[in-house]
């Protein structure tokens, strides 16, 4: 059984310490219990968030059709660069 450990530390930003820290552990065998442990550790360390968290499944889009990919987006191989297009020496 897989065992997870969760930490936030709540930094004060004009002193740069560490004023608090939540630490939760939790032993989950599936994926359902992790997320559910997740969301727990995450309204306990102040986050209210509305819905659930959940995995959703990937669409399988492909590419888009070629009348929907704007011109801007079309990749141009004729375009050419100075010799010192890519020299991050040259500013300095």
């Amino acid at each position: 059984m897989p065992k997870f450990t969760l930490i936030a530390e709540h930094t004060n930003w004009y002193t740069g310490k560490v004023e608090s820290k939540v630490t939760y552990e939790f032993e989950a065998d599936g994926i359902s219990d992790v997320l559910q442990n997740t969301d727990l550790f995450i309204r306990g360390v102040g986050y209210f968030p509305e819905g659930t968290l959940d995995y959703v499944p990937d669409e399988n889009y492909g590419e888009a059709p070629e009348w929907r990919v704007p011109e801007w987006e079309t990749p141009q191989d004729d375009i050419s660069h100075s010799e010192f297009f890519f020299d991050t020496e040259r500013n300095k």
